[in-house]
């Protein structure tokens, strides 16, 4: 899960750098770990976590990629929002609600060009 987070706060930031490609490769990151998640059969507190990871995020990734293609930040902001609501939901209903993931305010990572690259 810690590696959903930090994915969605680097396509935050690529997204918002109008990085359309990098945006894309990091929902394409995001998919690929709930695709693994959902793949482990994980439960806690009764909660299939394996089947509510596709449940919860599937639209969202669906409405995130949307953005993406569109290239909207205005849709993009919209979906992200739904997205973390999605997660957050979950983290509730499994019992864990004091893991609550909130739009970044500084990038996660100080190496990174956000912005295209232009060689």
């Amino acid at each position: 899960m810690t590696g959903i987070q930090l994915h969605m706060a680097k396509l935050w930031y690529a997204a918002n750098a109008s990085n359309w490609k990098l945006a894309d490769y990091e929902l394409h990151e995001i998919s690929e770990t709930a695709d693994a998640v959902a793949a482990l059969k994980v439960s806690r507190n009764d909660i299939d976590i394996s089947d509510e990871i596709k449940k919860a995020l599937g639209p969202r990734i669906t409405a995130l990629q949307q953005s993406i293609t569109g290239e909207n930040i205005t849709g993009f902001t919209d979906s992200y929002k739904a997205a973390l609501n999605a997660c957050n939901g979950c983290h509730d209903s499994a019992g864990y609600p004091f893991i609550h993931i909130i739009q970044p305010s500084s990038p996660p990572v100080t190496n990174q060009l956000w912005g295209e690259y232009q060689p």
